[in-house]
């Protein structure tokens, strides 16, 4: 079988995302965390999923930045990292999806966040496809 979806949103997980996750890089294709009570850091190994769509982590108590991995995920169409305590720019938006979905609306100097003239143009409000 292939294992494509894990959705494990909204329900009060606790702990770290565990770096094994990266073993799925050549199938996982959505992963959903968000609304737990998760912390840590993001593991580099997330970088690693090649196939990933969409990524949903907000509303945990995530912490640091985002690795410099996360560049390599090129076909990504829907990252959402607000309401956590992550910090820093997203150094990877001019890499990834031509048309992402990205909500990193409390990543202060998220170059993704914001078009060429300053205006609001990749983020997007609540919900997912």
């Amino acid at each position: 079988t292939k294992l494509e979806v894990i959705d494990f949103g909204q329900n009060s997980l606790t702990g770290t995302i565990p770096t094994e996750l990266g073993l799925l890089s050549d199938r996982l294709r959505y992963i959903k965390l968000n609304t737990n009570k998760l912390k840590g850091t993001i593991p580099s190994e997330m970088g690693d999923m090649m196939s990933m769509r969409s990524i949903y982590i907000y509303n945990n108590n995530f912490t640091g930045t985002l690795p410099s991995e996360f560049s390599k995920l090129s076909i990504l169409d829907y990252f959402w990292v607000y309401q956590t305590q992550i910090t820093g720019p997203l150094l990877f938006c001019d890499k990834i999806s031509a048309t992402p979905r990205i909500d990193c609306s409390q990543i202060h100097s998220c170059p993704c966040c914001l078009d060429m003239d300053g205006t609001t143009c990749r983020q997007t409000a609540a919900g997912y496809d």
